[in-house]
């Protein structure tokens, strides 16, 4: 069995349902696990036609961790260093890092408690992700499967927030010699249980000792465990020759759609996953006639 590990936190129907019904339309058996730390009647009801897991998963912010993230974030680091155990560090990020960097440590411990049975897995964005095939039949080698963002942009270049992310966890200097790289997306990821199991602990450890607690910091983690090559194997996919094709700094005129409305790639076969579809207007409209969705849903840009 395979699954996806979604975060949905503060999302409706509006939000989930192409994402859903794309990946139902292309795999009928994957496990969707989605975590939020509320649904709404509408989400429920949906997810259960769909066989959607709904896990709920502390997003707020206490009292104590509010202080440690804002007047006595000095603290978080000494507080990180002086708890031993990794369970007691997971905890300390459930409970003071932002969202997009808190999804990892959600999806640690639900692996840590249900994952053993599943073979691969795939973390993965939800609003503006697109399945137009399976992207577990595309992969079959064992590893860390990242995939590169389009390489028109890379780390350092002008326009590029990469590198104010690295900076802002790293320090100037240390961020540095990142540049150059095309940076990988840390909205989907891809790899066997154990790849994954090792990656998501390794992403916590640096989470804690880098303080990771904004938003995009867990892209700079992501940069840095990919392009410093922390991990065993690390398989990179190129963006146009790639199972999924990252669309946020692609051009709209560089965007191929066939006569079905799918966005192709030089072979003429559908990419299996999009990301950032929702930035262009046509693939999002065909997105939405192919499954019955009103082209008044206002999505992306």
């Amino acid at each position: 069995m395979n699954c996806i590990l979604g975060t949905a936190n503060g999302y409706g129907l509006a939000e989930i349902e192409l994402f859903v019904k794309s990946v139902r339309k292309s795999n009928s058996s994957v496990d969707i696990v989605l975590f939020a730390q509320d649904f709404s009647p509408e989400v429920v009801g949906f997810a259960n036609r769909a066989e959607v897991r709904l896990n709920q998963a502390f997003f707020g912010m206490r009292r104590g961790a509010r202080l440690l993230r804002g007047r006595f974030r000095c603290l978080h680091r000494p507080l990180w260093v002086s708890l031993a155990g990794s369970s007691s560090r997971a905890w300390l990020l459930r409970r003071t890092t932002a969202v997009m960097v808190r999804r990892f440590a959600h999806y640690a411990r639900f692996l840590a408690r249900d994952g053993s049975q599943y073979r691969w897995i795939f973390l993965s964005d939800v609003r503006d992700v697109l399945w137009q095939g399976d992207l577990f039949e595309c992969i079959q080698e064992p590893g860390l499967h990242a995939f590169i963002e389009d390489e028109s942009v890379v780390i350092g270049s002008a326009g590029d927030n990469n590198i104010n992310w690295l900076q802002r966890l790293l320090g100037i200097q240390d961020a540095l010699p990142l540049c150059g790289n095309v940076s990988s997306c840390a909205g989907t990821i891809f790899g066997d249980f154990q790849s994954i199991r090792d990656y998501l602990a390794l992403f916590l450890q640096l989470a804690g000792h880098y303080d990771a607690h904004n938003n995009c910091e867990d892209q700079a983690i992501h940069n840095i465990i990919v392009h410093k090559h922390l991990l065993p194997k690390i398989i990179q996919h190129h963006n146009i020759s790639g199972p999924v094709f990252t669309m946020c700094n692609v051009s709209p005129n560089e965007v191929e759609m066939d006569a079905r409305g799918f966005v192709v790639g030089r072979s003429g076969e559908p990419y299996a996953v999009l990301h950032h579809y929702d930035r262009h207007r046509p693939v999002l409209q065909a997105a939405q006639a192919r499954f019955d969705i009103p082209l008044s849903f206002a999505q992306g840009n």
